[in-house]
């Protein structure tokens, strides 16, 4: 059944592919390179958006730098007028730019027809899939400074492949100070809002090992074997300490059946490494470091999810669209519409004199 889009998201869909086209006319472009000077406080001048020679890195930053939520901000207010307030004093004060990789994995291709490492020429239009999800993270990364990472990894012979997930985590622990993993169908619903602020709102200190979202409460298979509500790994924070690699060690060894003999039933069966934490892993690491509880409404699902149900799941600042994922493409292009229609909005007031003429009669002069 085809799907009717709203008149006003179509209209920035329409924006959203001029400005590709106008950022893909610029004869430099290296979309893996990151600038120092990123995140951070609010930049309240308008700048430019740069010369021929600036890559697209360059461009992204530049459009985005007046609009920085700034890290150490007492509280954010959406577009739709709710507020989101820090419960105690910012811990994290300063930009951590390239010590955050944020990271995608799969072991498919992603290489057919519009999909991200085909390398024939995109037609946007017809992008309809997973690999728009990860457009948006790499967004994010770039706008913020940080790292990037499709994590390609082969299939396994003794599990499913979203056993990846720890294990891609695990292995890049050693190089940076956060982590973050993003299921390909979750999107940063304000780009535009940093890591280190969700940090300071979420209360994950710098002791903290892991955080993760629950997942909505009222649906059987999202309870553990006990009677609690499983952790969703489609959006992990991993901090690299000592600790965070021994959670990751029994969560990756888990379905070996030998710290819990138990997890070898979650090997091949759903949900696969979700499950296995839930069940097994955050039971034995329990101190209050080990890992944060994030918000459902907050880190999970997304507006249209289950509705009615009490453990509503709206993705306020992380959304994950674990079914109807066609909805991936119109939540990327409204995440970053948003921005990029406040920017072109002052832009057009700042040259109110020259885009805007006031007649004083109505009278025509020949």
């Amino acid at each position: 059944m085809s799907q009717t889009w709203p008149r006003s998201l179509l209209f920035g869909i329409l924006f959203f592919c001029l400005a590709v086209v106008f950022f893909a006319s610029f004869k430099h472009r290296d979309g893996l390179k990151h600038y120092g000077n990123f995140g951070g406080e609010h930049v309240a001048e308008t700048q430019s958006l740069g010369d021929p020679s600036d890559s697209l890195a360059e461009i992204i930053h530049r459009l985005y730098a007046p609009y920085l939520h700034p890290i150490t901000a007492l509280n954010f207010t959406a577009g739709t007028g709710e507020t989101y307030s820090l419960s105690r004093k910012p811990e994290w004060d300063a930009p951590l730019r390239n010590q955050i990789v944020i990271i995608d994995t799969d072991s498919r291709p992603f290489n057919g027809t519009n999909e991200l490492l085909n390398k024939t020429r995109l037609d946007w239009d017809k992008a309809d899939g997973l690999s728009n999800g990860v457009y948006g993270h790499y967004l994010y990364a770039t706008i913020h400074g940080y790292d990037y990472k499709f994590v390609r990894t082969p299939e396994f012979d003794d599990r499913g492949p979203c056993w990846a997930k720890p294990m891609a985590v695990a292995d890049l622990l050693k190089d940076y100070r956060f982590v973050i993993f993003m299921d390909s169908d979750t999107v940063w619903r304000f780009p535009e809002i940093p890591l280190e602020w969700l940090l300071n709102y979420w209360n994950f200190t710098k002791e903290t090992s892991v955080a993760m979202a629950l997942d909505p409460a009222g649906i059987g298979v999202n309870y553990d074997s006990f009677g609690k509500l499983v952790h969703n790994s489609g959006f992990i924070i991993a901090q690299s300490n000592e600790r965070t690699k021994e959670i990751f060690k029994a969560w990756v060894e888990c379905p070996d059946g030998v710290r819990y003999p138990e997890c070898k039933q979650w090997a091949n069966s759903w949900s696969f490494d979700q499950r296995a934490f839930s069940d097994h892993v955050r039971y034995d690491f329990n101190k209050e470091t080990d890992v944060l509880d994030l918000p459902c409404n907050e880190a999970n699902g997304y507006p249209e999810s289950h509705p009615g149900l009490a453990g509503e799941c709206h993705g306020v600042f992380v959304r994950h669209h674990w079914v109807q994922k066609q909805r991936i493409k119109p939540a990327v292009v409204n995440s970053i519409m948003h921005v990029f229609m406040e920017r072109m909005h002052d832009e057009f007031l700042e040259g109110f004199d020259r885009n805007v003429l006031t007649r004083q009669t109505n009278d025509v002069i020949w």
